[in-house]
């Protein structure tokens, strides 16, 4: 809890600054390869663009896995099943990268309601039931200093990361501008989403130590809907847990499949990276590639 509040300000504030700023100055598709590139020269233009987009890459197999392994608990599925599941939730979301930005940012927004509408749920509940101390003990006292400190950072650097996805469509922007206005939105919101349902949950859930992902005896948002609303409300946090990966691989896929495109143009990434879909002025082979790079990682 202490790192959810220390991160926003110290590690996210500033990245997000240092991006609205950069994306005023400089508004261009690419984003931190352009501003890179631009100021310290192609080798180093293209680290940060091959680094960043490879990262993006590379974590999308996570979100099908979780969107499939969320859907389990509804319907129990061989792994014959589970893989052709997961062969339809990236065409799915492929398609409507293939579509366009306008298409890709109207699904991410219901997305994104659905999963903020359900967290001030689990939030709600949580601070009316608070039963229980949600900072004691304030470190998990088996780990000690050191270990607490590790992995709680680790988790506080992967929930605030990035922001820089915003700007690097920012060529394709009627309005580039949307990057700064978007960011002092999103900052807090995020924030808060974070810090709050968390603390709801261990002050009206007891077992702090049986909070996790998956596992017997595993506790965690959706338990907190379970024990005050009932079943119901729990198999519909599931939904929003679909949903909300959902919506991050969808986003992804926008700005990860942008990264190699806007380097293959400048003669920095093998050159048929850049083609364009006719109809949709979309990089249909790098949204393609990212696809099929993603089937073969999601095994």
């Amino acid at each position: 809890l202490l790192m959810l509040v220390l991160f926003p300000i110290f590690w996210a504030l500033p990245i997000s600054e240092m991006i609205a700023e950069l994306a005023s100055a400089r508004p261009a598709e690419g984003g931190p390869y352009i501003w890179a590139r631009d100021t310290l020269g192609e080798f180093w233009g293209w680290q940060v663009g091959f680094w960043s987009t490879a990262s993006t890459w590379l974590q999308q197999a996570l979100y099908v896995v979780l969107i499939v392994g969320y859907a389990g608990k509804f319907f129990p599925m061989s792994n014959t099943t589970a893989w052709i599941v997961k062969l339809g939730v990236i065409a799915i979301f492929t398609i409507i990268n293939l579509l366009g930005i306008e298409e890709v940012s109207k699904v991410s927004t219901v997305l994104s309601i659905c999963v903020i509408a359900g967290f001030t749920v689990v939030t709600i509940v949580g601070l009316v039931n608070w039963n229980h101390n949600p900072i004691e003990p304030f470190m998990n006292p088996e780990e000690g200093l050191v270990g607490n400190l590790g992995g709680s950072i680790c988790i506080a650097i992967w929930m605030f990361c990035g922001y820089e996805s915003m700007s690097v469509m920012a060529g394709e922007y009627e309005d580039p501008q949307v990057i700064p206005r978007g960011l002092i939105l999103a900052m807090p919101l995020i924030a808060l989403s974070y810090f709050l349902p968390t603390l709801a949950g261990l002050a009206s859930v007891d077992g702090w130590e049986n909070w996790a992902v998956e596992g017997t005896g595993a506790v965690g948002y959706m338990d907190v809907l379970i024990t005050y609303i009932g079943p119901a409300a729990g198999l519909a946090f599931l939904v929003i847990a679909i949903l909300s990966n959902c919506s991050i691989f969808n986003a992804y896929i926008l700005s990860g499949s942008r990264g190699f495109f806007v380097m293959a143009d400048d003669h920095l990434f093998p050159h048929f990276m850049v083609k364009l879909s006719k109809n949709r002025k979309v990089p249909a082979v790098s949204i393609l590639a990212m696809a099929g790079f993603t089937i073969l990682l999601c095994q």
